[in-house]
């Protein structure tokens, strides 16, 4: 009944949802789907500058967050680090993405689109207890856009390695 339906994300086979979104988007007739439109991620970057002076990561709502800076620290890594996108003003949390080499996050939707809008490589340390991100870290790595770590398996030679593979 509705005029048009509008996702915010990437058209199959590209979406990092399509897990979820494909059986849904099956089921419809070829005039319920003339009413879908993919718009892409909401973040408009235009305004803000994409250059990096130095090679660092941008660790942001990664899971065990204190472990992840300490592994960091260990590997002797440069890094920015919010512990949440909520815990900065929103202008200063796309400055520091767009400035960073890597994010590294724990898969949440907004997170992996934004990196993908700044053609950035990802490092998702995902925790096996919410299904959507770990579905959503998979597809990452599936499409060659990051690497996905289950937070169970995070170690600093795990993290290590997927810094270099990284960059």
């Amino acid at each position: 009944r509705c005029k048009e339906v509008i996702i915010p994300d990437f058209p199959i086979p590209i979406s990092i949802s399509e897990k979820n979104n494909k059986p849904i988007l099956s089921s419809l007739t070829k005039e319920e789907m003339k009413k879908i439109v993919h718009v892409g991620p909401l973040v408009d970057f235009a305004s803000l500058s994409n250059s990096s002076s130095s090679p660092h990561l941008f660790l942001s709502n990664a899971p065990d967050f204190e472990y992840t800076c300490k592994v960091l620290d260990s590997i002797k890594f440069p890094y920015i680090s919010f512990s949440s996108a909520r815990s900065v003003d929103r202008e200063q949390h796309l400055h520091a993405l767009l400035k960073s080499n890597v994010i590294i996050h724990h898969g949440g939707h907004t997170t992996i689109m934004e990196s993908i809008v700044a053609g950035k490589p990802q490092i998702i340390i995902y925790d096996s207890n919410y299904p959507e991100r770990a579905n959503n870290a998979k597809k990452v790595q599936e499409l060659g856009l990051g690497i996905a770590i289950d937070k169970d398996e995070l170690n600093a030679l795990t993290l290590e390695e997927a810094v270099y593979e990284a960059f």
